[in-house]
């Protein structure tokens, strides 16, 4: 259920290391994997590096948009 309400993921479980795991199906500059023992640490780390990124990508093109302007 994980992976259709976080479209972007790929969710998977570990029975060996008993771990979920989120890997970014978006482009990322190194890849992105995420661990967690409950699907609720999951979503929140989820969502961090969702915004994280967001974040990052906005201040490169503010940056590159405002260079040369003063």
């Amino acid at each position: 259920m994980l992976q259709i309400t976080q479209p972007g993921w790929a969710v998977l479980y570990g029975t060996g290391s008993r771990l979920l795991h989120a890997i970014a199906t978006w482009p990322t500059p190194e890849p992105l994997l995420l661990c967690d023992r409950t699907v609720e640490g999951l979503k929140a780390q989820m969502r961090e590096a969702e915004t994280t990124a967001l974040l990052h990508r906005w201040a490169l093109t503010f940056t590159s948009a405002t260079i040369g302007r003063f």
